[in-house]
């Protein structure tokens, strides 16, 4: 039998719109809003006063003095030091040497010059006289370089020229100029074109720049590979060339701003880039001037939160959590604990919100290296997913969770992923529980691998292991504190709201239970009976995947009604010492013998609320026997009418049919089968295993007619499956034996 799927709109399907009452789902959506709205609120009070703790942080701590705590980049920053920055960039403008550009007129006048003496040398010594006068050129010296100089002046003539030419193409300082305008300056820049664009300015050192009192020497110096020019020659023509020439290079205001303008502000920039948990100043070390303006430029920081991020931060929340309250819906989905499920997932959500906002207080208090190791995420997920059977439903908190610790200062994707892989893992070990001590066991492994992985998250994001085993301490701590919580808090919750976690069901399935000691003193056969089909209705459950604990407590308490009326069931009377089960339906009226028959389904009901079996026990023992005929007075019924009409009217198949409903569940459906299964198979007188599994057919057959398995929610493959896993065991169970030889009889 195939679950029908449905075509109707998703309020339909699923059972949070349709199956909870309408005062359920205004509780569930309530606490989904107060969840959104407590984690927007303290993600904004522990964002608000962050500047404030960095400025009580930069009064305390000064610097040159030694550190007497340490401290953290809550988040991440990118800081810029204005006032430095400036400061910088003057600093650059500054440090920009001097701009000198050569004065063409000037050159002009030093070729003028040297041309004019050049020419008097080839003259009388008047005129040369003359020109060196107007040249500049003492008269002493003017008299001794004519003597000197004009037996040569076709070759010293054009020489003095070019040596002014040199000088002007080198440059000529003012020495008075250069120590006023390059003073505290080790270079100076010369601009030979007055084009900044271009690549003509050159920066010269300061000690190697040619003032008046070095042309002489620079004239020698050039002078020195002339071999044909006497020394007494070179010496004059040193002395004219200092004489006559101007200098060339003139510093330039304009040129210098304009140099200074091209200086970069990005270079001059003063910048820090902080990362979460990033040590700002560390205990014990001495505290440094940029360790202090680090902590300054924190406190001038806005953190803040602004009415629009508290929005989206709120908005956020609000997306996550109606995303997983509609998966938490689908994954409960059936569940007749669906409701209470979602008051443990909100409401633990709450509690969880507040936890870590007083975590986040210690975090800051003691200086934790990385407040992830004190995030709550384990307790409620394992918590959930223990009280509900459903480890999804404790992925899907642990996802809920995760994110909203995500708007702590300081977090990010990685606290989101650690969060993730630690709860997670503490989740799929679940699977080796089946006692409460097995939690012991299942701690012991989590803590494993939330120390493994809490080393990769310090390599990778921290890329240090200081800090390290601290923080491997508070996370032990964290998780032994969940489990704590999750042994105290499970009990409670079984027993409040009558869960059959598999705790609960493992204590139920005890023999020993008062119930059960009672069953197997007043109706022997019944308890025997309830023992056998518990067996193979569990193996039958585990060959589908259904919940095979459940299943096993159900057929051991599904006849428990029995007790009172123990006498009137086939399986009592020769335990009770009767002879025959008919002759005490025979001494009361039928339609008695029918009520008895039927009220077991329903004092087994009642004796179950009695002792608080969970509601899934109860429907097992309420629907064990569906809607079905009480066949045998039925025929017996329908015997008589068929012999004597006009005595005995048609019976209603109504009044022979039992009060329940056909099984809603595959696990209902198991323990009907099992139970009629069994039964029928000790009436087989040589059972073999054709026998058996044809019996087991046969009564699947007539269920399937009788329309007691449409509701049940198993396919035919799961039906053949457990057909199949009946016949297994209850051939093994009542198989045939060889008959003994005839004298070991006797």
């Amino acid at each position: 039998m195939h679950m029908k799927r449905t075509n109707n709109p998703i309020f339909i399907r699923f059972p949070f719109f349709s199956g909870m009452k309408k005062g359920r789902i205004a509780t569930v959506l309530c606490l989904g809003f107060v969840f959104c709205v407590l984690s927007s609120l303290l993600f904004f009070f522990l964002n608000k006063n962050q500047s404030e703790v960095y400025k009580a942080a930069y009064n305390r701590l000064k610097p040159g003095y030694l550190a007497s705590e340490s401290v953290f980049s809550d988040s991440s920053y990118y800081l810029i030091d204005e006032e430095k920055s400036r400061q910088e960039y003057l600093n650059m403008m500054n440090s920009v040497p001097p701009v000198f550009v050569n004065d063409v007129g000037n050159c002009l006048k030093t070729v003028e010059r040297a041309s004019l003496i050049s020419k008097g040398l080839s003259g009388s010594s008047t005129d040369f006289l003359n020109a060196a006068v107007v040249s500049g050129v003492n008269k002493e010296l003017a008299i001794v370089a004519y003597d000197t100089l004009s037996p040569d002046s076709k070759i010293l003539g054009p020489l003095l020229i070019q040596l002014s030419q040199m000088v002007n193409d080198t440059g000529l300082f003012s020495a008075d100029d250069l120590k006023t305008n390059a003073s505290g300056f080790s270079t100076v820049n010369v601009m030979m074109s007055l084009n900044l664009q271009s690549e003509d300015v050159v920066t010269v050192m300061k000690s190697r720049c040619l003032t008046e009192s070095g042309v002489g020497g620079f004239v020698q110096f050039q002078l020195a590979d002339y071999e044909s020019i006497s020394t007494s020659q070179k010496e004059i023509m040193s002395k004219l060339v200092s004489q006559i020439v101007y200098p060339n290079l003139e510093y330039s205001e304009l040129m210098t701003s304009k140099l200074k303008s091209r200086v970069d502000p990005e270079k001059s920039k003063v910048s820090y880039t902080l990362v979460p948990q990033q040590i700002i100043i560390e205990n014990n070390t001495i505290i440094t001037e940029q360790s202090s303006r680090i902590l300054y430029l924190l406190s001038l920081q806005d953190t803040s939160v602004s009415k629009v991020k508290l929005f989206g931060s709120f908005l956020t929340m609000l997306i996550l959590t109606s995303m997983a309250v509609l998966s938490f819906d689908i994954f409960s989905k059936g569940s007749l604990h669906e409701f209470e499920f979602f008051l443990v997932f909100l409401i633990g959500g709450i509690l969880t919100i507040i936890a870590g906002f007083f975590l986040y207080k210690l975090y800051e208090i003691f200086s934790i290296p990385i407040y992830e190791v004190l995030i709550p995420s384990f307790a409620l997920p394992l918590l959930l997913s223990l009280v509900s059977g459903k480890k999804s439903l404790g992925t899907i908190c642990t996802m809920l969770l995760s994110s909203a610790f995500c708007l702590v200062p300081g977090s990010d994707y990685g606290t989101f992923l650690f969060c993730v892989l630690c709860s997670v893992s503490s989740l799929f070990l679940i699977t080796f529980l089946d006692r409460r001590r097995d939690l012991a066991i299942q701690w012991l492994l989590t803590a494993g691998l939330s120390i493994l992985y809490l080393l990769l998250w310090f390599l990778l994001e921290k890329s240090t292991m200081s800090g390290f085993f601290f923080s491997a301490l508070i996370q032990i701590c964290n998780i032994v504190i969940s489990f704590v919580l999750v042994a105290l808090f499970l009990p409670f919750l079984e027993e409040i709201f009558n869960i059959p976690t598999r705790f609960k069901l493992r204590e139920l399935a005890n023999e020993r239970s008062p119930m059960l000691k009672r069953l197997s003193q007043e109706a022997p056969g019944t308890y025997s009976h309830s023992m056998s089909v518990a067996e193979i209705a569990e193996n039958a459950a585990r060959a589908i995947g259904a919940d095979a604990g459940l299943v096993k407590v159900g057929a051991m308490y599904h006849d428990i009604g029995k007790m009172d009326h123990a006498e009137y069931f086939t399986e009592n009377i020769s335990l009770l010492g009767n002879s025959n089960a008919a002759q005490n339906h025979e001494n009361i009226n039928r339609n008695l013998s029918v009520a008895i028959i039927k009220s077991h389904v329903k004092l087994g009901v009642e004796k179950g609320r009695q002792i608080r079996l969970p509601q899934e026990v109860l429907d097992i023992i309420g629907n064990h026997h569906g809607n079905d005929v009480v066949t045998y007075f039925y025929n017996e019924a329908m015997k008589l009418h068929q012999d004597n009409p006009e005595q005995y009217a048609e019976p209603k198949i109504e009044e022979y049919a039992y009060l329940g409903q056909p099984p809603q569940t595959p696990e209902q459906a198991i323990v009907m089968l099992s139970d009629c299964s069994e039964a029928a198979c000790r009436s087989i007188a040589k059972p073999t295993p054709n026998k058996i599994e044809k019996m087991i057919s046969m009564i699947l057959i007539k269920k399937i007619v009788n329309k007691q398995l449409n509701s049940c929610q198993m396919t035919i493959t799961d039906l053949n499956t457990v057909v199949k896993s009946l016949s297994d065991s209850l051939t093994g169970r009542y198989h045939s034996r060889i008959s003994y030889p005839e004298e070991v009889k006797k």
